[in-house]
């Protein structure tokens, strides 16, 4: 198992919902429309190692241009894709408007090729986990 596989195993153990308090420094976060805030903070990432967490809510609509744009079969599924292409574009340093153009709700092509994401729901949250491993990582 690589360091990459071992941080994303254990990324729900150090993943933590705080109610409208300040986070604590370091990590990645991810600030939800009701004032929460979701907090990944890992013991150790390997060296040079980008990390990036997004969460949404489930019980939130779906975009309804997005929804006409990219039908899916729930709004779970829609927001699992929306979060793991956030993920991407904050591990790729791409704005994350533009990547549905080029690439719809699929977060595994093109520059997403270099990064590992996980996803899992967790109450009412969907939320997802990524990293970015440099070459020298």
């Amino acid at each position: 198992m690589t360091s990459v596989d071992r941080l994303l195993r254990d990324a729900p153990l150090s993943t933590h919902v705080l109610e409208r308090v300040t986070a604590p420094p370091g990590g990645a976060r991810s600030h939800l429309s009701d004032g929460r805030t979701v907090v990944w903070l890992p013991k150790a990432t390997p060296f040079r190692a980008q990390i990036a967490v997004d969460a949404e809510t489930t019980g939130q609509p779906m975009p309804s241009a997005m929804a006409r744009r990219y039908p899916v079969d729930t709004t779970s599924t829609f927001w699992q894709c929306w979060t793991e292409v956030e993920v991407v574009c904050k591990l790729t340093n791409r704005p994350v408007l533009l990547w549905p153009a080029e690439y719809g709700l699929d977060a595994r092509r093109g520059p997403a090729r270099a990064c590992t994401v996980i996803t899992e729901i967790r109450d009412d949250l969907v939320i997802t986990w990524g990293v970015r491993a440099n070459r020298d990582s």
